[in-house]
């Protein structure tokens, strides 16, 4: 994997501006890097511009204006922002998504208080769809009233996210920063394991409007990128590809449930001899291999030889390219460098592009031990 560095190519002012560059997804995500007024290249290079880890390299260009507007310049291939195709140099709100290099970027606000973060992601704005013109004609303003729904249903699926990024910020700032999942809470068992294509409803009574417009109106139909969960507390996943990548994406979902899940509720048990110096930072957790009183007990495999059939819930296993997946799996992870997919074998539905979401057994390690020291010092007990 290449690393990402960013050059300063016509620094203005070293005016901090609160606004940082995340890795949402790719399999070294939850890097970020602090955004000061000025210009800058992020591309291939010596160093690391998103430090956390070794990102995918993004290519492009960004600038930070002193008015605290951004331009996003892209390379001469294009990206995606919001699953949208772009080519040359376009405005970028904050929260909108960078697609690149099969990884996924967001500008976003600094934030400091895990209560500040409650309240953003409890606001959801929701305009009312205007009167229909009464035209026969596509009416504009009905579409413009969808595309910032759309836009604003996407910002706030993004907030309420729980991603690399932002599991790292709460291992430094302390137990207060922790949202501790028992049985009782709908995340339970729930895990982000990528981005892509969500369904969307728009909200309101469509049937009053005119055959044109509705047309117009299917093409709101989905939000392009969106958090994807895997439920294991009804499924196991297996995730297919080379033992670096598919590596990299058991240790996200591990270290996803294992910091977000109360330690009574959740036992760990992980099958890796072969690989175990890469889990080594499971020895930080205080979870045990079994809870025998929770629904919950989540198994990590991750070997050369791949078994024949696995526990139908709970359990998440790499597989490398061309092996078949263990019987007992649902959902199925399957990783390219161009468009990996996201497969329900219960309901044969089938995503695809997906951005995966992986970490390095480094970045895990860094969050567990700062967590670890967090919960020493103050006694936590129960969950991190």
């Amino acid at each position: 994997m290449q690393t990402v560095s960013n050059e300063r190519v016509r620094p203005l002012t070293n005016l901090e501006t609160g606004l940082v560059l995340s890795q949402l997804s790719g399999l070294d995500a939850g890097g970020s890097f602090p955004l000061s007024v000025g210009s800058f290249r992020f591309g291939q290079g010596g160093g690391s511009a998103l430090a956390k880890a070794r990102p995918s390299v993004p290519r492009f260009g960004l600038a930070v204006h002193s008015d605290g507007k951004l331009t996003l310049v892209p390379p001469p291939e294009g990206l995606q922002v919001d699953g949208l195709d772009v080519t040359s140099p376009v405005r970028l709100s904050q929260g909108q998504i960078i697609g690149s290099g099969g990884a996924t970027f967001a500008v976003k606000a600094t934030v400091q208080t895990l209560a500040q973060r409650m309240k953003e992601s409890s606001v959801v704005s929701e305009a009312v769809m205007p009167s229909p013109s009464g035209s026969r004609g596509v009416d504009d303003a009905i579409v413009s009233w969808a595309s910032e729904t759309q836009h604003q249903a996407m910002l706030a699926s993004q907030k309420s996210m729980v991603g690399p990024s932002e599991i790292d910020r709460r291992s430094l700032a302390g137990p207060s920063s922790f949202y501790i999942n028992g049985q009782d809470n709908h995340a339970y068992g729930r895990v982000v394991v990528a981005l892509g294509e969500a369904p969307f409803s728009l909200p309101g009574d469509l049937s009053s409007l005119n055959s044109a417009t509705r047309k117009r109106l299917g093409g709101f139909s989905s939000l392009p990128v969106a958090p994807l969960e895997a439920d294991l507390l009804h499924h196991s996943l297996a995730v297919i590809g080379s033992p670096e990548a598919t590596r990299a994406v058991l240790t996200w979902i591990a270290l996803s449930l294992t910091t977000m899940t109360r330690v009574d509720s959740l036992g760990v048990r992980l099958v890796a001899k072969s690989n175990r110096s890469d889990w080594s930072w499971v020895d930080a957790l205080p979870h045990a291999d079994v809870q025998p009183d929770s629904p919950l007990n989540l198994t990590i495999i991750d070997e050369a030889e791949v078994p024949s059939k696995v526990h139908e819930t709970g359990t998440i296993v790499g597989v490398p390219t061309g092996t078949s997946p263990p019987a007992g799996v649902s959902l199925i992870l399957e990783l390219h460098d161009d468009a990996s997919s996201l497969t329900n074998r219960s309901s044969s539905e089938i995503i695809a592009p997906v951005s995966p979401i992986g970490v390095s057994p480094v970045f895990a390690m860094g969050v567990t031990f700062q967590i670890r020291e967090h919960s020493l010092g103050s006694g936590l007990r129960g969950g991190f």
